[in-house]
């Protein structure tokens, strides 16, 4: 992939609207109980083109090599046996001794500007990774950094390759999150079990049956709440639909995804949150969400109060005939 060196930032040429659910002017998302309209956010146009594009080599390549060389040639043997085919930046934190979450991270070099300054650091080394620019049809047009894929500028916000994760147990209970306080885009708030982009890694750019995405979907829920990926199989995804959305956390961060809705049904799971990522997690019945909401007036990520106030309901009811609900030739647009 190249791409212009003279221009500075990646853009999608856009013809349509995009909706989010209303916001305040402090950038808190209206629980649609309170605020049933949907504001219709013009798109613009920004400035940095991308031109012809292959698919990637690793960008962790670079990491991997600088690495190895702080490490015994026994854990080399072990990791590059494991690793070589799609080395995993942070699953490497996980299995590797002495080496914990936040060093890895560390190994990331971010493109930040004075603003960034402000962001937990471990969550300003992130902002290096690099995302999935899209058009609005999915068709990937380019690669950016995440924090170039969620500051707003001139009201918009780069739209990229999301997914998300909704866990349930044998009793058809949900495991949601509340994010880290630390999290760039709308700390604190609830949301389904695991909420990720895939990155511009050949492996999670595959897009027969999803494969790319759901192997992102599996890195992620190792990083966030310690899932092993030996745990979960890639077919043990449903893959429902897709749906896009745009949403402003602040004046600062936002989101604008092309969002993969993935289900997964399994017990016997070990969980151990991440606190660089979770503040706090909770099984739940459709009843408890909708008390957490009136009698604990909880606040919602966007993208979770949507899909709960549109399709979440009759999935959540029909876990064990989910292939009827399957709509991979539609983005819906919410």
């Amino acid at each position: 992939m190249t791409m212009a060196r003279s221009i500075s930032r990646a853009v999608l040429p856009i013809t349509s609207f995009s909706y989010c659910s209303g916001i305040s002017q402090g950038g808190k998302l209206f629980s649609r109980s309170k605020q049933s309209h949907l504001i219709a956010i013009s798109e613009q146009t920004s400035t940095k083109s991308y031109t012809s594009s292959s698919l990637p080599a690793s960008p962790a390549i670079s990491f991997q090599k600088t690495f190895l060389l702080n490490t015994s040639q026994s854990w080399k043997a072990k990791i590059l046996g494991k690793y070589s085919e799609n080395f995993r930046r942070y699953t490497m934190a996980m299995t590797i001794p002495k080496m914990s979450y936040s060093t890895a991270v560390s190994k990331l070099q971010p493109d930040t500007d004075a603003l960034d300054e402000s962001v937990d650091p471990i969550q300003r080394q992130l902002l290096a990774e690099q995302c999935i620019v899209l058009n609005d049809h999915d068709k990937v047009i380019g690669h950016d950094t995440k924090r170039n894929c969620h500051r707003i500028v001139n009201g918009d916000v780069l739209l990229h390759r999301a997914f998300s994760v909704f866990l349930f147990n044998g009793k058809g209970e949900l495991l949601l999150q509340q994010r880290s306080k630390t999290k760039i885009t709308f700390p604190l708030m609830w949301t389904n079990t695991c909420c990720s982009h895939p990155l511009y890694e050949t492996s999670e750019l595959e897009e027969k049956d999803a494969l790319g995405v759901r192997r992102a979907a599996r890195r992620r829920l190792e990083i966030e709440l310690g899932i092993s990926q030996d745990s979960i199989s890639l077919n043990d995804f449903n893959y429902l639909t897709r749906i896009q959305y745009k949403a402003l956390s602040n004046s600062i961060w936002g989101e604008h995804e092309i969002d993969y809705i993935l289900f997964l049904q399994k017990d016997d799971i070990e969980i151990n949150p991440n606190p660089d990522e979770i503040q706090d997690i909770r099984w739940v019945t459709l009843d408890n969400v909708k008390e957490m909401i009136g009698k604990e007036n909880v606040s919602l990520t966007p993208w979770f109060e949507l899909i709960l106030n549109s399709r979440l309901p009759v999935w959540w009811k029909n876990l064990s005939n989910l292939k009827q609900f399957q709509d991979h030739g539609k983005i819906h647009r919410m």
